[in-house]
């Protein structure tokens, strides 16, 4: 009896139907060839919101995700590896957390593009690269607001 209740109480998130909230390995933007893009100044648009810098691009990419995702924190700003490290993990969970309000902007445009429901395929995909511009590794909350602050202004972007 008690494992049972210990069972259910693990997966009591399992019964509901809240969106998932997960960061799979093709939504990690790898690709040399894009990140190159992002870099040139005349493909690419840039915003900064301290204390992230965006740079994204609106092209195809080889993912049925609407957007691919990359974190750059400068050895220049964050000398020791670790507190780059953390920085990293907490700026992608703060991601994670997030993009869901993105993806709702790109499913809906689709929608009034094609002017019927489909199962969620982006026709507009972007990359998205964050670089860290902080001198010293900010608390969570802080980098968690800064992210939905910089999602924010992107949807801003894309729903017209």
């Amino acid at each position: 009896m008690v494992a049972i209740l210990l069972f259910l109480y693990l997966n009591r998130n399992m019964t509901h139907d809240s969106p998932r909230f997960t960061f799979h390995k093709a939504e990690r933007l790898k690709s040399t060839k894009i990140i190159d893009q992002l870099f040139d100044k005349r493909q690419s648009k840039s915003k900064v919101i301290y204390p992230f810098r965006i740079v994204w691009l609106e092209t195809e990419l080889p993912t049925p995700f609407p957007a691919q995702f990359m974190i750059s924190v400068p050895k220049r700003f964050i000398p020791k590896a670790h507190n780059r490290n953390f920085i990293k993990r907490h700026v992608r969970e703060a991601y994670r957390q997030n993009k869901h309000r993105l993806y709702a902007i790109f499913s809906n445009s689709l929608q009034e593009k094609e002017g019927e429901i489909s199962d969620n395929v982006p026709t507009i995909q972007i990359a998205l690269m964050f670089i860290y511009l902080g001198r010293e590794p900010l608390p969570y909350s802080m980098i968690y607001g800064k992210m939905r602050a910089c999602l924010r202004f992107l949807c801003k972007q894309y729903d017209r």
